[in-house]
């Protein structure tokens, strides 16, 4: 499943009981991406904002990838990622690939 916006997106407290009949979740946006007050968890992940990715609680998938783009449209870098916390099965953040909770 993939959810475009022309603005930001602001993901909050999505349990993997809420998540789980979604395979794999994009979240494409114009805007920055913000994971807010509670931790979320999917099945697996992809994130692709063109101004931001802030992550202030954990992000979880239980079942595939976590893959983070901050400058989806590739514009000089003015995308950025400010944080990384994150929990998962891998995660491929700014060229570097991980394993695990960080």
């Amino acid at each position: 499943m993939e959810l475009i916006t022309a603005g930001n997106v602001t993901v909050d407290n999505i349990s993997a009981t809420n998540s789980n009949t979604v395979n794999t979740l994009t979240i494409d946006a114009v805007g920055a991406i913000t994971f807010a007050s509670a931790a979320s968890t999917f099945n697996a992940l992809t994130v692709e904002a063109d101004a931001a990715v802030t992550a202030n609680v954990d992000i979880t998938t239980d079942v595939g990838a976590l893959l983070i783009d901050a400058d989806d449209d590739n514009n000089a870098g003015t995308g950025y990622w400010p944080s990384y916390r994150s929990c998962g099965r891998d995660a491929d953040v700014g060229g570097r690939h991980y394993v695990g909770c960080h």
